[in-house]
């Protein structure tokens, strides 16, 4: 893995364990426009893939309203 890509993938494991403190987040895939993450609570598992996006300053820009979920 790049390290630009270390650093997005760095960034959105910060932002979602931010957002989802007590679901154990984890990070699937990530491409260039989307990434699928995974939550546990409780032995209980949801899969979701939402989109994001880089500014040109460097700040990741996760757009939470575009989250669908999906079955692994």
């Amino acid at each position: 893995m790049s390290t630009k890509n270390q650093k997005i993938t760095d960034k959105i494991m910060v932002a979602l364990s931010e957002r989802f403190p007590d679901s154990n987040p984890t990070i699937i895939e990530v491409t260039t426009e989307n990434f699928k993450y995974q939550l546990e609570r409780n032995d209980n598992y949801s899969y979701f893939l939402i989109r994001y996006d880089i500014d040109p300053i460097g700040n990741l820009k996760i757009d939470w309203k575009s989250a669908e979920s999906f079955m692994m």
